[in-house]
Order: C-alpha cells, then sequence, then structure tokens
C-alpha cells in the first residue's frame, strides 16, 4: 500500500491538537485515548516502510508499553512525570480499560487503512 505521507503528517499534526484539546472541556476525556492510539499508529506508519500488520503490532506494543510503565514506580521516572508535557504523554495510572481502548483503535486504523478511507 503506497502511502501518501502528506496526508499522514496532516492526519497527525490534526490528531496531536485534538489530543491536547480533549484534555480540556469540549472534548470528552474519553476520546483521550482512541486519539493517543491512533496518533501512535500513524506516527509508526509515518516513520516506517513496515507493512499494515506490522505497523499495527508496533503501535501497540508502544501503546502497551507506555501503558505498563504507569506501574513501574521508580525515582527517575515519577520526576520526569512531573513534567506537564511527559505527564500527557506517559499517563499516570493504569488501567485495563486503556489496553482495550488502544487495541480498539489501533484495530480501527488498520480497518480505515484496508478499506482505503484514509
Amino acid at each position: 500500500m503506497k502511502k501518501n505521507r502528506k496526508k499522514l503528517l496532516l492526519a497527525i499534526i490534526l490528531i496531536i491538537v485534538l489530543w491536547l484539546a480533549s484534555r480540556s472541556f469540549w472534548l470528552p476525556f474519553s476520546m483521550w485515548d482512541a486519539l493517543w492510539a491512533m496518533m501512535i499508529f500513524y506516527i509508526v506508519e509515518f516513520f516506517t516502510s513496515f507493512k499494515l500488520k506490522k505497523t499495527a503490532l508496533v503501535s501497540l506494543t508502544i501503546c502497551f508499553a507506555v501503558e505498563f510503565s504507569q506501574l513501574l514506580d521508580f525515582a527517575f521516572l515519577n520526576e520526569i512525570r512531573n513534567n506537564f508535557i511527559w505527564k500527557l504523554i506517559l499517563g499516570q495510572g493504569f488501567l485495563v480499560s486503556d489496553l482495550i481502548a488502544y487495541s480498539v483503535w489501533i484495530l480501527i486504523c488498520v480497518i480505515f487503512r484496508k478499506l482505503k478511507v484514509f
């Protein structure tokens, strides 16, 4: 499947803007997980030449790794999470529901790519 890098970059920028906005009042907080998974998927797709299946697997691995890192209580990680930007990226609390959301939304990205919706 040929990549349209301009479309991917535009999608990444739009998703990041919506992802940051989801922390405000005008987007539901539940959009955070959906946008995070989609953002990771499209970033992986943009920067690699992986086939769709591997893109999905790498994206899911990144999302899961970040989520599971929230279970770790290391001083240096806690210090990093004190920074507002890193707190947004790394999160604060482990939730199984986040793992489910990441899986569902990455699957939706794969379906979009297969159907050539985007």
